[in-house]
């Protein structure tokens, strides 16, 4: 693996884990996606710092596993991580990551039961 070349702590090796834990995901996987996510955001954080776009988007794929386990109100929680770090480095409101995070934060609010998954509440509460 990358480790070897540029080192555990890369954001490349971070990219890495990323990609594995998609490639967990896309195969039904979500013990393992969801470690590959962890290890993943443990790199980002430690090279990239916690407000960094990249590691919103790694919320956003640990948040979709969550979701998809049934873990709703962890997955919106990390979702709002994810919405509250592209409010942090000032990303346009129709971005597509911020969009694509606020319908994704809709829907697990929805399916857990909110009365109101709106967009604008969301972004209210995070």
């Amino acid at each position: 693996m990358n480790q070897r070349t540029v080192g555990m702590f890369h954001p490349e090796t971070a990219s890495i884990y990323n990609s594995m834990g998609t490639l967990f995901q896309d195969i039904s996987d979500p013990v393992a996606s969801f470690g590959q996510f962890t290890k993943c955001l443990e790199i980002q954080r430690e090279t990239v710092g916690e407000t960094n776009p990249d590691v919103a988007n790694t919320y956003n794929n640990m948040a979709t596993v969550l979701y998809q386990q049934g873990r709703s109100e962890e997955a919106a929680g990390l979702l709002k991580k994810a919405i509250q770090i592209l409010d942090a480095t000032s990303a346009p409101k129709l971005s597509p990551e911020r969009l694509l995070y606020e319908e994704n934060l809709e829907e697990v609010l929805k399916s857990a039961g909110s009365a109101d998954g709106s967009a604008a509440s969301i972004t209210a509460d995070a």
